[in-house]
């Protein structure tokens, strides 16, 4: 899922980073339904461009992929990007 989160770290956050980060930014929250209750399994740091939408695409080669649409600097403008899951966390391919 897509969210705007508050802060960075929430309650958790590490004792070198001062000041605390209270702005809103967007991050991408990956969930799994485990025994009837969602259970986070990765969530993202802030990311640098905003993102309006995802959605998920299977290649030829049976690989899934998240269809990001980001945010341009332009307003109104969207620019669609392929994430696969790498190691531990998803990047742009």
């Amino acid at each position: 899922m897509v969210l705007w989160k508050y802060g960075s770290f929430g309650e958790t956050q590490p004792f070198w980073h001062e000041p605390e980060d209270k702005s809103y930014s967007c991050h991408l929250f990956m969930y799994r339904l485990q025994a009837g209750q969602m259970r986070a399994v990765w969530c993202s740091s802030a990311l640098d461009v905003p993102l309006q939408s995802i959605s998920v695409a299977v290649s030829s080669d049976n690989k899934l992929s998240l269809v990001i649409r980001e945010q341009s600097k332009l307003p109104f403008l969207y620019s669609p990007s392929i994430w696969q899951w790498q190691h531990w966390g998803f990047t742009r391919v």
